[in-house]
């Protein structure tokens, strides 16, 4: 014996709405974020340039640096490695945590 309550079908596929209904309802409230989503969108277009940049350095050390035996030159291609990594890293953080504080305002602004 189930004790859930019984369910219409007719009157459960009254109460769902789609995706892009849902989505519409939403819209108002990121477009009052404009400005951070948009900050997060250059942040998500510069760490990308920065991920796509380190393996070009990486064929350079092994093709060029390498191969000529020129440690000077490998040494600076590591330290440009490395902080490419490191401001990819940076990036992502600060676009993650600008994103969740946008979420976190959107659900007070939702509750209210």
């Amino acid at each position: 014996m189930s004790h859930e309550p019984e369910i219409d079908e007719q009157e459960s596929t009254e109460q769902t709405i789609t995706s892009r209904q849902a989505f519409a309802k939403l819209l108002p409230f990121l477009n009052r974020h404009r400005r951070g989503l948009s900050f997060c969108l250059l942040l998500l277009a510069v760490s990308t340039a920065f991920s796509l940049y380190w393996p070009i350095l990486l064929k350079n050390a092994v093709d060029i640096d390498i191969k000529n035996g020129d440690l000077t030159g490998l040494l600076l291609t590591v330290i440009l490695i490395a902080v490419s990594q490191t401001a990819t890293l940076y990036l992502q953080y600060v676009q993650r945590i600008k994103l969740e504080i946008i979420g976190q305002d959107i659900m007070v602004e939702l509750k209210r």
